[in-house]
């Protein structure tokens, strides 16, 4: 093999979770002397924030929006010109209209990455990677839709930001606790970190060591609650590790968020976005690995204030969600993507 290429999409609404996998997982193939091509949809922000990011990797705009539909002609001809051995797919299901026409023979594997348990209908990908802490239920749902398909599922497969990664290392839980890791990704579009920032900012005896996305919007909102030492703003930081081992638990989004949490072994709370990640966040605290706060914007101020201290008063329950969340996932995802995507090549040339 010598070339994988990456579709994906990334904006201030859908956050950088998909081009932090792919950049992680390249960065891994990179070191293996392959060659990574990154194919960002036209109505997508990905090549504008993937090529400030990455500017090693080869970025192309192409010329159609992944809601088109797009003749089977069009990938041929493009597999032609760049050569790619592989396709590393990672876009939200509603939309991968572009790729229906894949479903038809292709010379190369087609491989899904997904973090939410769906099957992306139609089936026009050989092998779903499903990256993430599931249900029984959602491992029947998966393994019912995708025909075909092999899955691959798991909470061992997640990707994280490979700096992250490198320099995190778990946390000590202290009986005495005080301070508080705020993270809502990359762009926050529902500017949560305000509403939290608000509800614990009042408290004298809380610290806030939050972190800011370089997509995030709103930063003129936080400016009045900064406090240097008390409250402290982080903003474009691309490694969070250093922040988040000053913590002792963290109010975080669903999402990658959870998973790097968990090597840190730091106790988290979760706010949700949307239904799916509620639910998915609520398998975390079946496990006791966390607390489920619930989506945004059915919290009040009172309440997260109150969430919050309960559970730094509470140190057992700290301990335990230590304990919980270290055995949850580990460094290896990158390798493990990397051996499917590698047998699935071999595979597929075997039989050509």
């Amino acid at each position: 093999m010598n070339c994988i290429a990456f579709i994906l999409e990334a904006d201030h609404l859908i956050g950088m979770g998909h081009i932090i996998r792919c950049l992680s997982l390249a960065s891994f193939c990179e070191k293996l002397n392959l060659k990574c091509v990154f194919l960002c949809p036209n109505d997508s922000e990905a090549i504008e924030i993937g090529s400030n990011l990455a500017p090693q990797f080869q970025w192309e705009k192409l010329s159609f929006k992944t809601t088109e539909q797009v003749d089977i002609k069009e990938w041929l001809e493009l597999h032609k010109r760049i050569g790619f051995d592989c396709l590393v797919i990672d876009l939200w299901e509603h939309r991968c209209k572009a790729l229906h026409s894949l479903y038809r023979n292709t010379d190369f594997p087609k491989i899904m990455l997904s973090s939410f348990p769906f099957a992306h209908q139609p089936v026009f990908y050989d092998i779903l990677i499903s990256m993430g802490l599931f249900s029984s239920s959602h491992k029947m749902a998966i393994s019912a839709l995708i025909g075909n398909a092999v899955n691959y599922i798991g909470p061992e497969y997640v990707i994280m930001n490979g700096k992250y990664v490198a320099d995190i290392k778990p946390v000590d839980i202290c009986r005495e606790a005080d301070t508080v890791f705020v993270c809502m990704g990359g762009s926050d579009p529902a500017n949560i970190t305000l509403s939290v920032v608000d509800a614990l900012a009042s408290s004298a005896d809380i610290r806030i060591e939050a972190v800011i996305g370089q997509n995030y919007k709103y930063m003129d909102s936080l400016f009045k609650y900064e406090k240097p030492g008390r409250i402290n703003f982080y903003r474009d930081t691309d490694n969070i590790a250093p922040v988040a081992a000053r913590c002792d638990i963290g109010i975080i989004t669903g999402g990658i968020l959870r998973y790097e949490m968990a090597l840190a072994g730091l106790p988290i709370m979760i706010v949700s976005t949307f239904p799916i990640q509620h639910e998915l966040s609520q398998i975390f605290e079946d496990t006791g690995a966390a607390v489920n706060m619930g989506i945004f914007d059915t919290l009040s101020r009172d309440a997260i204030s109150s969430q919050v201290k309960q559970l730094l008063r509470d140190f057992e329950l700290r301990k335990k969600m230590h304990q919980r969340l270290t055995a949850i996932t580990d460094k290896n995802g990158p390798e493990r993507v990397w051996q499917i995507i590698d047998k699935s090549t071999r595979l597929l040339n075997t039989r050509l």
